[in-house]
């Protein structure tokens, strides 16, 4: 898993109160699927990162979970691309 990821109430929510839009990725680094799509977030990353803010919310810890239970992600990996929270 990305080593940048908020796993904190305070960290995801000052991500989500940025100016910018949000990508955001549900992930699990025990599952191939997401650790397949890692080379696509992280090209992402590099060419929108500027202008879009990344969240990384981690399927194994209770506040990410809470978090991708509001925004509806219950698989791994989910996208979301949120404008305003």
């Amino acid at each position: 898993m990305p080593s940048d990821h908020p796993v904190s109430d305070e960290e995801i929510g000052a991500v989500l109160s940025s100016d910018k839009p949000v990508f955001i990725e549900l992930y699990s680094d025990s599952w191939m699927a997401c650790l397949l799509s890692e080379p696509f977030v992280k090209r992402l990353r590099q060419q929108y990162g500027d202008s879009v803010s990344f969240l990384i919310l981690d399927a194994t810890n209770s506040v990410s979970l809470n978090y991708a239970k509001e925004f509806r992600l219950y698989v791994t990996p989910s996208f979301l691309l949120v404008d305003g929270y």
